[in-house]
C-alpha cells in the first residue's frame, strides 16, 4: 500500500534521502526482484522575502582597525572592511542597528528603516572608554588590597564621549587558572578582596560606563596564598600606600597607608600639579601597622585649596610610593 508522509521545512536549500528496507535488510545491498516507488513529490511555492540594504561607514577615536568591530542589524552581522565601510541585506521592516567593539563605547540606532530594493545609509562613530590603569595589589595573608587608577572622562576634546558617563568600576577574579568572574562593583578607587582558600588569584578591572558600554580591562596582577597566616596578625607584610577614598572627593578624604617596623619614621605630603607642597600630614615616628589620616583639602596654612588634581606621597625608611587623587567642588 501507498503510504504518505509529510516534512515540514523551513525555506532553504534541504537535501532528502529516501532507503528502501526489505524485511531485515539495512537498505545498504541491492535487492534482486524487488522495489518500491516514491512518487507525487511536492513542494510548495515560496516566495523570496522583499529585501532591503542597509550600508555605512564606521569609525573611531582614537583610531580603531574597523575589521575588529561588529555591525548587527537584526539577526545580521557583519563585519567592516579596512575603511570601515559595511553593507548588509535584510528583510523589509523597521530594526535597531548596533555597531560594537571591545574597549569601545555600543552604539544603538533605532528605528532603521530598510525598504524593497533601496538602500539605507547610516553611520556610526565610537569613542573609546578609558579603562583603569596601574591596578596594583598588596597582600597580607588572605586579605589583598587592590587599588588603580582612572581618568575622568573630559569631553570630545579628548579621547572621552561627554555623553558616556562612567558608574562604576567592575573587579574580575580568577582562581587557579580558571575563568575570571566578576565578583563586585564598586565605585571606589580600591577594593578589598578576602580570599577564602590557599591558591594562584589573578585580578584585573573595568570601567563600566552608561548605556552598557563596558571598557577594556586593566592590567592584570597576580597574588598566590599558600592559606598560613602570619606569626602576628597585626603586623603588616609589606610597606603600602593606598588609594585615598572616596575619590573623586569633596570635602575631604581619608588615606590610608602601612609601616612594617615600628619606630619608623614616616612622612605624609600632599603636592599640586605644580610639584608644590601643599599639606604635611604626617611627619612623625609611626608604629608599625595600617594608618588612616583625613585631608580636609586644606593647605599648611588652613586655607582651602582649588578644586584638581593632588599627588600624596609616603616617605617610611626606603620605601617611598606616590598616587593621585582628585578634589571636585
Amino acid at each position: 500500500p501507498w503510504t504518505y508522509f509529510s516534512c515540514p521545512v523551513e525555506a532553504g536549500t534541504h537535501t532528502f534521502d529516501w532507503v528502501y528496507v526489505k524485511d531485515s535488510g539495512d537498505g545498504s545491498s541491492f535487492i534482486e526482484d524487488d522495489c518500491a516507488w516514491v512518487d507525487l513529490i511536492t513542494f510548495p511555492c515560496v516566495t523570496p522575502a522583499a529585501t532591503g540594504t542597509v550600508s555605512g561607514n564606521i569609525s573611531f577615536i582614537p583610531t580603531a582597525d574597523p575589521q575588529n568591530a561588529t555591525v548587527q542589524i537584526g539577526s545580521a552581522i557583519c563585519h567592516p572592511d579596512a575603511t570601515g565601510a559595511f553593507s548588509l541585506e535584510v528583510p523589509v521592516g523597521n530594526y535597531t542597528a548596533t555597531a560594537s567593539l571591545e574597549g569601545y563605547e555600543t552604539i544603538s540606532i533605532n528605528d532603521v528603516s530598510v525598504l524593497e530594493n533601496q538602500i539605507t545609509s547610516i553611520s556610526f562613530e565610537l569613542y573609546y572608554l578609558q579603562a583603569p590603569e596601574n591596578l596594583e595589589a598588596v597582600q597580607n595573608d588572605a586579605v589583598v588590597d587592590l587599588t588603580w587608577e582612572h581618568n575622568q572622562p573630559t569631553g570630545n576634546s579628548g579621547i572621552h564621549h561627554a555623553g558616556r558617563e562612567l558608574q562604576n568600576f567592575n573587579v574580575y577574579r580568577n582562581v587557579n587558572g580558571g575563568t575570571f568572574q566578576l565578583i563586585d562593583s564598586t565605585t571606589e578607587f580600591s577594593y578589598e578582596d578576602v580570599l577564602p582558600s590557599a591558591g594562584e588569584y589573578i585580578y584585573y578591572v573595568t570601567a563600566q560606563y552608561e548605556q552598557e558600554s563596558e571598557s577594556a580591562a586593566s592590567n592584570q596582577v597576580t597574588v598566590i596564598w599558600d592559606g598560613l597566616g602570619s606569626d602576628d596578625p597585626l603586623e603588616p607584610c609589606v610597606n603600602a600606600l593606598y588609594q585615598n577614598s572616596p575619590n573623586p572627593f569633596n570635602p575631604e578624604t581619608t588615606i590610608t597607608f602601612s609601616v612594617t617596623q615600628s619606630s619608623a619614621f614616616a612622612t605624609l605630603e600632599i603636592f599640586n600639579m605644580k610639584g608644590q607642597k601643599v599639606k604635611t600630614l604626617v611627619n612623625t615616628t609611626l608604629s608599625a601597622g595600617r594608618h588612616a589620616i583625613v585631608w580636609n583639602g586644606e593647605d599648611d596654612d588652613g586655607k582651602v585649596v582649588s578644586s584638581g588634581i593632588y599627588f600624596y606621597k609616603l616617605r617610611s625608611g626606603d620605601f617611598q610610593k606616590t598616587r593621585k587623587m582628585l578634589l571636585l567642588k
